[in-house]
């Protein structure tokens, strides 16, 4: 698959023409950005995601990002638990391994979160396409850079997909992703999309 962004020199210009329906653009979502619309918490997120959604752009994601928003939901269940029981800070950090969750509500965080991602993001095309080439990517990046393994991965799934636009609110994701592909955080898409003539 070859990126749609190729013959074009500036994000603004291959938005221009997204905004105007001379092709349709496909973006990569981050999980930050993910968890930022299931749980309704940044405007600039939620909003381009609409926009995304409702010009048929395509908005992709790892099926991994699902693993990594389930460990997020699991670490902030831990940290509540033993914040209620007088845990400090510090404590709860040495522990973090040690999680204790019970089966009942790994579960019920599990179809929390499944629940969610239905509802709030139904036309997000879960991909994963880490084939040996894929990884050999990862690797090379995870090698080249002080990307963690998940950052490398994401940024692996993003290239293999052949994206447009891979889209975080990790400054330091961002700044390594522009090596090899448009990133931008979602307030920055949108404003943009906003010169362009796209009014969100």
């Amino acid at each position: 698959m070859r990126a749609q962004h190729v013959s074009y020199r500036t994000l603004d210009h291959f938005l221009s023409d997204a905004v105007r329906g001379v092709l349709t653009p496909i973006l990569y979502f981050d999980t930050n950005v993910l968890l930022d619309i299931i749980d309704n918490r940044d405007w600039n997120s939620l909003n381009l995601y609409r926009y995304a959604w409702q010009n048929q752009w395509q908005c992709v994601s790892s099926i991994f990002a699902k693993v990594e928003m389930l460990e997020v939901k699991q670490f902030h269940r831990f940290k509540r638990q033993k914040q209620r029981i007088g845990w400090s800070s510090s404590h709860i950090k040495r522990e973090l391994h040690k999680r204790d969750l019970p089966p009942r509500i790994l579960g019920n965080i599990s179809r929390s979160l499944i629940a969610r991602l239905k509802y709030r993001c139904e036309c997000l095309s879960p991909y994963s396409c880490l084939v040996e080439d894929g990884w050999v990517k990862a690797e090379e990046v995870k090698r080249k850079t002080n990307l963690t393994d998940k950052d490398s991965i994401h940024l692996a799934e993003a290239l293999a997909i052949a994206c447009d636009l891979f889209v975080s609110r990790d400054g330091f994701l961002l700044s390594v992703a522009k090596r090899y592909i448009w990133a931008e955080r979602p307030d920055s898409v949108i404003g943009i999309l906003n010169s362009v003539g796209a009014q969100i």
